[in-house]
């Protein structure tokens, strides 16, 4: 039995410049992320593709320096997920889109 769940967590950029975000939440262990997107305010859609994280890393930060905006996310060993946008323009509101499923336990049965 699995849960699918989906989380919208919005970030605004209230400043006079380019901000960077990152939004850090726990994840349980045995929850599989299987959806990241990006809905950005001119009604596209971004979506996430997995990767190495050098190598994803690496594009991000080439994003951001060539004035782009970009997003990485990355899950750690204590089962935190931080989700980093960046270059978010100043007036600027994006939301993002997880979605992620885990095991649940069947108790009807006890």
């Amino acid at each position: 039995l699995l849960a699918v769940t989906q989380l919208f967590q919005s970030f605004q950029n209230i400043e006079d410049r380019p901000i960077e975000c990152e939004y850090v939440f726990p994840i349980e262990e045995e929850c599989a992320i299987t959806d990241i997107k990006i809905h950005l305010q001119d009604g596209s859609i971004v979506t996430g593709i997995v990767k190495e994280l050098e190598e994803a890393t690496e594009e991000y930060q080439d994003a951001i320096s060539g004035g782009n905006s970009a997003f990485l996310a990355k899950s750690d060993q204590n089962d935190m997920m931080t989700l980093t946008v960046g270059n978010l323009q100043p007036g600027e509101t994006v939301t993002v889109e997880f979605r992620y499923v885990n095991p649940v336990q069947n108790n009807l049965d006890s």
